[in-house]
């Protein structure tokens, strides 16, 4: 650093270098952008071609001729393919302003996101074994609010206000069960687009 730099730049250049020691800061709105379009085609998918609209707490799948594995496998594919893509364009974007891709910071990240994220998916599981299938809709954008939440501390502050948006957007889906895959493609889909949107408008563009 210069200690050419007027007293204020000098102070901005140190907050800056230790917010690059401490979060991770190469999210990609590209990534949410994909992930919205996903979730949207594997809701399509889901009421469509697998005819799964729960309207109750009591929804049965199975007894309406439905096979829940292909509603897991359905999810899993979107869960997956959504990750990844983040992955791997969070990792361009730091090869693109020269960082590691692969930190301490990121490591921690990870975690804290995948810790309620997992435990998430476990509970809906759970319930989905007890036959509470229309849970999975409201419950998953929870726990994903809930990972939001948890990984902002390490990562841009902007997803902190997305998990809230997401935790919200369950808890809408729990109560109105009724329209729970509605809710869940708008909080996946819709809301997703338009933060990949904000983000790559705010902090790629002009990288």
């Amino acid at each position: 650093m210069s200690n050419h730099l007027p007293p204020d730049q000098q102070i901005k250049a140190i907050h800056e270098i230790m917010e690059r020691s401490t979060r991770f800061l190469h999210i990609s709105g590209l990534a949410g952008i994909l992930a919205g379009f996903i979730a949207i085609v594997a809701s399509w998918i889901a009421i469509n071609l697998f005819a799964f609209e729960p309207d109750s707490y009591t929804y049965n799948y199975r007894a309406m001729g439905g096979n829940e594995w292909t509603i897991i496998s359905l999810g899993l594919s979107t869960l997956v393919l959504s990750f990844g893509l983040g992955l791997l364009l969070a990792r361009r974007n730091a090869h693109k302003n020269k960082s590691k891709g692969w930190t301490p910071t990121s490591r921690r990240m990870l975690i804290y996101f995948a810790t309620p994220l997992l435990t998430g998916g476990l509970v809906i599981l759970l319930f989905w074994l007890k036959d509470f299938v229309a849970l999975a809709a409201p419950l998953s954008l929870i726990f994903y609010g809930l990972a939001l939440l948890h990984a902002s501390h390490f990562t841009l502050t902007d997803i902190r206000y997305l998990g809230l948006i997401e935790l919200l957007l369950g808890l809408v889906a729990l109560y109105w069960i009724q329209h729970s895959l509605v809710i869940w493609t708008v909080g996946f889909g819709m809301v997703h687009i338009g933060y990949g949107l904000y983000i790559y408008l705010r902090y790629e563009r002009n990288s």
